[in-house]
């Protein structure tokens, strides 16, 4: 039974009668209706999550087992609506059996976790759903895709990284790369600041996400005319200097994973900090980067744009990268909910795809941050669902078996 517009109605699913709004008895598919006239259709939370079915995941915890609660994004979609409610009612679809919950899933969630009670509901099927009409789906307005805001003032002097800044990422290197390569190594590398908080994109508070990355640039030349003759280096290719630097790395990213940089004579944080070494960027520009300071020089080796009026629209690939962006999303989506090995086989294939299409964008085959390679992984990103991916990539590359079909595999299909 479709449930008309024009009522204010809180649903309860449980079998029985209900009384209408002349005072008439009905059962309606059960769960009873309430008619309320002139009061907002509202839904109770508790009841949704445990009696209803999602389109976002099969149960509740499937639904939020596909979002990262403590991405930034989220965290202000809730605080938004701990201070102003859900302005935007949950789209159920009442001709199922039981409701599905067609849009909402994350404003459902906030409102869950924030401890409210009811919820505004809409009736709508899969075709009327809003996410299924791309003019009115869900699209991202944060970080690359909205206006550029001003650099991170607790990082920042003007346009000047401070000095308290280089000074902590100098010496944290000095100190990691002294033992194994000498106190030399500044002849053959360069250190630079770059990534989402050596640009734009912060807040209205002038305040970035805290992905603090460093990045080396190596000339792979100078650094093994540095080293004694006969050293294993001089043996090595560039790649495989790359590698054993960036293995190394891993054990000063996981102390730096939370790190507080006193600055000003206070500590700040905490950041993300992480290390890397790209190939053959000694010279960052090759890489294309959002923006890059030069620490070892003290100096902007690439600026980062000033965007105050952009927005999605004005991306130069068009409508159609909204689109792409959107049926990725749904393609992850429907990943999510394949049951094992599909979902880490596919799953580990669309990250290897994914990833591998991030880094041409910043070769000299893209366009860097805003190439569509790019622009994909940032979508996902915002969405929770790049997280997801990353999981199965760990889970695939620590165990290789997970990838693997069953061992009673038949050229006869079991029943799913």
């Amino acid at each position: 039974m479709q449930l008309g517009h024009g009522h204010g109605i809180d649903h309860a699913y449980i079998t029985g009668k209900t009384v209408d709004a002349h005072g008439h008895q009905y059962v309606v598919g059960g769960f009873t209706s309430h008619v309320a006239a002139q009061h907002p259709r509202t839904e109770s939370v508790a009841n949704i999550t445990q009696n209803y079915h999602f389109a976002d995941g099969g149960s509740w915890q499937d639904v939020k087992d596909n979002y990262d609660q403590n991405h930034p994004a989220m965290r202000a979609m809730r605080e938004d609506i701990r201070q102003n409610g859900i302005q935007k009612p949950i789209l159920i679809d009442y001709d199922q059996d039981p409701p599905e919950v067609v849009d909402g899933h994350t404003r459902l969630m906030h409102a869950e976790a924030l401890g409210m009670k009811h919820v505004p509901v809409e009736h709508s099927t899969f075709a009327d759903a809003h996410y299924y009409k791309d003019a009115a789906r869900w699209t991202p307005h944060e970080r690359l895709f909205g206006p550029t805001q001003g650099l991170d003032h607790r990082l920042f002097d003007g346009d000047h990284l401070k000095s308290d800044v280089r000074k902590y990422i100098l010496e944290t290197l000095y100190d990691f790369w002294k033992p194994m390569y000498g106190s030399d190594f500044d002849e053959w590398s360069i250190v630079y600041f770059a990534g989402s908080e050596a640009s734009e994109w912060t807040s209205s508070m002038l305040e970035g996400n805290n992905d603090f990355d460093v990045l080396i640039g190596v000339d792979y030349v100078k650094m093994r005319g540095h080293m004694s003759r006969g050293s294993r280096y001089q043996l090595m290719s560039d790649q495989e200097i790359t590698d054993e630097m960036n293995q190394n790395f891993k054990r000063l990213n996981e102390k730096t994973a939370q790190a507080m940089i006193p600055v000003d004579g206070e500590l700040i944080g905490p950041f993300s900090n992480t290390w890397y070494v790209n190939p053959h960027s000694y010279d960052i520009r090759a890489i294309k980067p959002y923006a890059a300071y030069d620490v070892t020089h003290d100096k902007w080796a690439v600026k980062p744009p000033e965007l105050p009026e952009w927005d999605i629209a004005k991306f130069p690939e068009g409508p159609a990268l909204v689109q792409e962006c959107q049926a990725v999303a749904s393609y992850v989506r429907s990943i999510l909910k394949l049951p094992e090995p599909y979902r880490t086989q596919q799953g580990y294939a669309l990250w290897q795809h994914l990833h591998g299409d991030r880094s041409r964008a910043f070769s000299n085959q893209g366009e860097g941050w805003y190439d569509p390679g790019n622009v994909i992984e940032k979508w996902l990103d915002q969405e929770g669902l790049w997280e997801k991916l990353v999981q199965i990539m760990v889970r695939a590359k620590s165990d290789p078996t997970s990838l693997n079909a069953p061992e009673d595999w038949s050229n006869i299909p079991a029943a799913g």
